[in-house]
């Protein structure tokens, strides 16, 4: 501490004296005091405030000086062993104002504005630090900038936010005008959006519209129903005091060029409440072992596929590396990392960050770094992609039982069910028919003939992706062989909601596990056995929705 060092308040101690959260000032002048353990500790730090919205005289004290008392804070640390301890801190609540975030910065002016843009990871923050200044003049750029963040366009999430807000605009105006229909309403705007969609038509774009922002058939803004299950929670005690608030959302889907992006969301009181209950949960099942969500290259979509994964590869590791390894590269350089985790050679946050490195260098767009995200169900068509085909397809009458020759298929150990999964049907079923109706004629009989796609051999996992479908998740799926009935059991479900991936993983004796690595870290919530779990909520975990499910074979 040194006289005219500036500082930051961090406390609404006096609104009236301007002594408020984001106030800032500089240091004139303290008082000490001498602690119990005979050392010095400050008890008044004197500030005068830079340029306060109003003149403030203190009574003693130069104008604009005003004191910032210590006051007391009580913290409470929860050790491995559940241990409690209570510490009590005292302290002036005022940080070093040295520098500042762009995110900090914003709403304030500088006369002379020292920016270091290196440090900004997109086009906004550029803009919130560049703009701070009050002149082009006193503007000073420190160690230069990477100009692609504002010259290459903006990010399809971003672009996707600017295309909506069009489609409210017109909406607006049509209102105001008094010639929008009566059926385009709803609390939601995605509701909105999507209804007007529905009169407009989804290729629809507005006169207003920039030329950047339009849409067309090859380059399509399209709306994705989902589900939004809110609840109103009494935060005291964490318990649902209402039935849902609302069935009916929708969730978009990125303009061309970016993936569905999972961006970060502030940590609710529900997430607050899971953090606590997770030491609470007793079971005599190990519990599995998570990921700690990285917070700067925001990772959620690897946390929650990988530790549903690492987590299987431990039953039995020496089987799984022998088969990962024979699969593809991705899969090899996991397996080992793997072995470095079960050796202590390496943490699993390490072994996610290298592969993610890997994939970033081999498609930079594909799968970006920094705080944007992925779509989860892209890249577990990467980690299970193979070099040779696992699948075979042919064409079947259904009428004369006409059939013709086999061949090698595409589809991989990641199905996705796209329009032609239709009706209230379960994983089994879907899996077990993978057919659909073509445009073929038979040669024979001349009726519309069925193209029917089916596995080489009983394959060791598969990964379903159906989101917003009725499908109901079956605990097992039953392959027929010459030698018997092959099984695979769920093992994993990955879900997402709030621009959020997190995953429960399913243990080899059906116990389930939930993870969310921004809430409790490496640790996992044992929620009980997997009968004990309703379709509905295997659906729906925590205001999130399923995306995907994973089958395995216990090897």
């Amino acid at each position: 501490m040194c006289l005219g060092m500036p500082v930051m308040i961090r406390n609404n101690d006096a609104t009236e004296l301007c002594i408020t959260k984001g106030q800032e000032g500089f240091v004139v002048g303290w008082q000490t005091s001498i602690g119990p353990h005979k050392q010095c500790v400050l008890d008044v730090l004197f500030v005068e405030l830079d340029k306060p919205p109003k003149p403030v005289q203190i009574p003693g004290l130069p104008d604009n000086v005003v004191p910032i008392v210590k006051s007391s804070k009580t913290i409470q640390c929860i050790f491995p062993s559940d241990f409690k301890e209570t510490i009590e801190r005292e302290q002036a609540w005022i940080l070093p104002n040295f520098a500042m975030t762009a995110h900090a910065a914003q709403g304030k002016t500088r006369a002379q504005n020292v920016v270091h843009l290196n440090s900004c990871l997109n086009h906004m923050s550029y803009y919130s630090s560049l703009s701070r200044s009050a002149t082009a003049a006193g503007t000073v750029i420190i160690q230069g900038f990477h100009p692609k963040i504002i010259t290459s366009g903006c990010s399809g999430y971003l672009r996707q936010e600017f295309r909506e807000l069009e489609i409210l605009d017109d909406i607006t105006r049509l209102k105001y005008e008094k010639q929008l229909p009566d059926g385009i309403d709803g609390n939601l705007r995605h509701t909105v959006i999507h209804k007007y969609q529905l009169w407009k038509g989804i290729h629809h774009v507005s006169a207003q519209t920039d030329e950047a922002l339009k849409w067309s058939t090859n380059d399509p803004m399209e709306l994705v129903p989902t589900i939004n299950n809110a609840q109103i929670l009494d935060k005291g005690k964490n318990k649902t005091k209402g039935k849902n608030v609302s069935n009916v959302a929708t969730s978009f889907v990125t303009a061309k060029g970016s993936i569905p992006v999972s961006l970060k969301r502030k940590q609710t009181d529900d997430d607050t409440a899971l953090s606590s209950t997770h030491k609470k949960s007793k079971t005599m099942c190990a519990s599995p072992i998570g990921l700690i969500w990285d917070s700067n290259d925001y990772s959620c979509a690897y946390d929650s596929l990988l530790v549903i994964l690492y987590n299987l590869w431990k039953d039995n590791n020496e089987t799984w590396s022998i088969l990962f390894e024979s699969m593809n590269e991705n899969l090899k350089l996991l397996s080992h990392g793997f072995l470095g985790i079960d050796n202590e050679a390496m943490t699993f946050e390490h072994v996610r960050d290298h592969w993610r490195t890997v994939l970033h260098n081999k498609n930079p767009k594909q799968y970006p770094t920094g705080p944007v995200g992925i779509s989860v169900a892209q890249l577990a068509v990467e980690l299970f992609k193979t070099h040779t085909a696992v699948t075979s397809s042919q064409l079947v009458c259904t009428t004369c039982e006409y059939t013709q020759r086999p061949l090698d298929d595409r589809l991989g150990y990641t199905v996705c069910a796209d329009n032609t999964v239709t009706g209230s049907i379960s994983t089994m079923q879907w899996i077990d028919k993978l057919s659909h109706k073509t445009s073929r004629m038979c040669p024979q009989c001349q009726s519309a003939m069925t193209y029917i796609v089916s596995y080489k051999e009983v394959p060791p996992l598969i990964i379903l992706e159906y989101p917003f479908k009725n499908i109901t998740t079956s605990h097992k799926l039953e392959f027929k062989t010459n030698s018997g009935i092959k099984t695979l059991k769920l093992r994993g479900i990955i879900y997402h909601g709030q621009y959020h991936f997190t995953s429960r993983i399913v243990s080899n004796e059906n116990q389930v596990w939930y993870h969310d690595g921004m809430v409790v870290g490496q640790s996992c919530i044992n929620e009980g056995a997997l009968n004990n779990l309703c379709d509905k909520k295997l659906q729906n975990c925590r205001q999130r929705n399923l995306v995907l499910a994973l089958y395995a074979q216990t090897l």
